[in-house]
């Protein structure tokens, strides 16, 4: 189950990327995405930022997995959905993680650690003009949904 807000995604439709978004088998997303990513990348590396990616397609399986180890990790699915999705972006095959050089952690997020960050700094100003939206709980997550913003995006 992919959860009512996403649409699931054929993963034979996926292409594979590596770390940094050139063609690999490490990360799985859509040829969109994948292109969208490699824009960006370019984008940052002349703006003196390496993104690299440490995430990227889900299945719905594995994303349950991982709420499962939070809801044990936290005591209870309340306190584990803070940091865990149940049904995830991820899933869509338009969604990456970013390594933005410090641990992707709830501990890191809380203490508003990533917003000191050059990196993030330039990744939260830009990335939305080439079709990238933040979830805001993790500052890490990025997901691909090309809406224009003043006319920047196609």
């Amino acid at each position: 189950m992919i959860g009512p807000h996403y649409k699931a995604v054929d993963p034979s439709t996926l292409v594979g990327v590596a770390r940094d978004g050139q063609p690999g088998k490490q990360y799985q997303l859509t040829p969109a995405t994948a292109e969208a990513l490699r824009v960006l990348r370019a984008a940052g590396l002349a703006a003196g930022h390496n993104l690299l990616i440490v995430s990227g397609y889900r299945t719905p399986s594995h994303q349950t997995n991982l709420f499962r180890a939070a809801v044990a990790k936290y005591g209870s699915e309340a306190k584990a959905r803070k940091w865990v999705a149940k049904f995830s972006e991820h899933s869509t095959g338009q969604t990456v993680d970013f390594a933005l050089g410090i641990p992707n952690s709830s501990a890191n997020a809380v203490a508003g650690r990533f917003a000191e960050l050059p990196i993030w700094q330039w990744l939260a100003k830009t990335a939305p003009l080439y079709g990238w939206t933040p979830y805001t709980q993790e500052p890490w997550h990025w997901t691909y949904n090309p809406v224009p913003v003043d006319g920047l995006v196609a």
